[in-house]
């Protein structure tokens, strides 16, 4: 079967049971609202410490002072991912 035949055949699938697929998608999304919701927080806080991580160890890479990626991570996300400074942020 060519890719054509398949993306054909993929939609005349979804045509004939589409609310039946909408219906299964929206009973889904309302079992798994709070879990997307704290998984999204939980990535809007954090999506910045590895650019932030990637810019420091570039930046201070021949630097013989400058303060290790483990270090940067124990100080931002704690020693047990509970007490860093990353629980402290509001939000």
């Amino acid at each position: 079967m060519t890719p054509e035949e398949q993306r054909a055949r993929s939609r005349a699938y979804y045509q004939e049971h589409r609310e039946e697929i909408l219906a299964k998608k929206r009973v889904y999304d309302m079992a798994n609202r709070e879990k997307r919701a704290a998984y999204q927080k939980e990535y809007r806080k954090t999506r910045g410490i590895c650019r932030v991580l990637k810019e420091h160890k570039e930046a201070l890479a021949d630097d013989p002072e400058r303060l290790s990626t483990d270090f940067i991570l124990r100080l931002v996300q704690g020693e047990n991912g509970k007490t860093g400074l990353l629980q402290k942020l509001p939000g």
